[in-house]
C-alpha cells in the first residue's frame, strides 16, 4: 500500500510538470519568432528530461479481505454474457433468456441413454470468445454446494465438447460440507466465507485469470499468469444433484454497483 502510494505521489508531480510544460509552450507561441525559437528550445529540453523520468509503477496485489473497491474497478471491465445452448449437455437446461443453467430433474436417465452423453462434461459454454482485452462477469450460485465456472480454450463446437485444459473455480459436496476447489492447480483457494455471487475476470493479454467473492468483498483465487492462445470462452456447470435436493440454477448477473 505504501509503495502504491508513493507512485501515485510520483504521477501526480509528473502530471503537474507536464501541464507546466504546456503552458509554457503556450505562452511561446505568442512571442515574436526569435524568442519563441530561444525559449522553445529551453522547454523542449526540460521536457525530454521530464519523459525520460518514467515513474516506477507499484506492483499491486490484490488480498483476501474485504476490498469493497474492488468491485467498482472490475465493474468497468463488465462483458455481457450469454449462453450458448447448442453447446448445452443434454442434462441440463438452458434457460429461455440464455442467462442460466440447471440440471434436468431426470438427469441420470438422460445421461445412460444419450450416446456420447456420459463422456461430455455436464456444462454449457457462453455464447461470447475473447481473444483480446479484459472482461468481468458475475455468476449467482445461490446456496448450491456444487458447481462449476470458468473459461475454456478453444472455439468448442455445437457439442460443447472441450479441448484442453479449462481454468475454473468449483464447489464440491464432501458429504455434510463442501468446499471450493481449484482442479489442475498446487494451491486451492482460501476460505473466503459466506459465497453466493462470485466475479470472473479474465486480462487475456497479462494472462491472468482471477475469482472474487462478491458476497464478502474479497479475492478467492488468483491464476499464476499465463500464456493464452486462441480464443476463450466462458463456461458453466450447475453440478450433481445430490440426494432429495432440488435442482437449482447458476445464473449469469445482470451488473451495476449496487447489485
Amino acid at each position: 500500500m505504501k509503495q502504491s502510494r508513493a507512485s501515485e505521489a510520483r504521477i501526480s508531480r509528473y502530471v503537474r510538470s507536464l501541464e507546466k510544460i504546456t503552458e509554457e509552450l503556450e505562452k511561446t507561441l505568442e512571442q515574436p519568432l526569435l524568442d519563441m525559437l530561444l525559449a522553445g528550445k529551453s522547454t523542449l529540453q526540460r521536457s525530454r528530461e521530464l519523459l525520460l523520468c518514467c515513474p516506477q509503477p507499484a506492483a499491486l496485489r490484490w488480498t483476501l479481505c474485504g476490498n469493497t473497491g474492488m468491485r467498482e474497478l472490475l465493474l468497468a471491465f463488465q462483458s455481457h454474457i450469454s449462453l450458448d445452448p447448442r453447446t448445452a449437455h443434454a442434462s441440463v437446461i438452458v434457460s429461455e433468456d440464455l442467462k442460466s443453467v440447471r440440471l434436468a430433474s431426470h438427469w441420470w436417465d438422460l445421461l445412460n441413454n444419450l450416446q456420447g452423453e456420459a463422456e461430455r462434461p455436464l456444462i454449457v459454454l457462453g455464447a461470447q470468445s475473447f481473444t483480446s482485452g479484459s472482461h468481468y462477469w458475475e455468476v449467482e450460485v445461490g446456496s448450491k454446494t456444487e458447481w462449476e465456472v470458468g473459461i475454456c480454450p478453444g472455439p468448442g463446437n455445437d457439442q460443447g465438447r472441450v479441448h484442453g485444459d479449462p481454468l475454473s473455480l468449483a464447489c464440491l459436496n464432501m458429504g455434510e460440507r463442501f468446499q471450493l476447489w481449484i482442479p489442475h492447480a498446487l494451491e486451492g483457494p482460501e476460505d473466503t466465507g459466506t459465497l453466493h455471487r462470485l466475479g470472473i475476470f479474465l486480462h487475456y493479454e497479462g494472462g491472468h485469470l482471477s475469482f472474487y467473492n462478491v458476497t464478502q468483498g474479497c479475492l478467492i483465487y488468483a491464476f499464476p499468469p499465463v500464456t493464452f492462445q486462441g480464443p476463450l470462452r466462458p463456461f458453466f456447470s450447475p453440478g450433481l444433484i445430490h440426494e432429495d435436493n432440488q435442482p437449482s440454477a447458476v445464473t449469469i448477473c445482470p451488473l451495476s454497483p449496487h447489485s
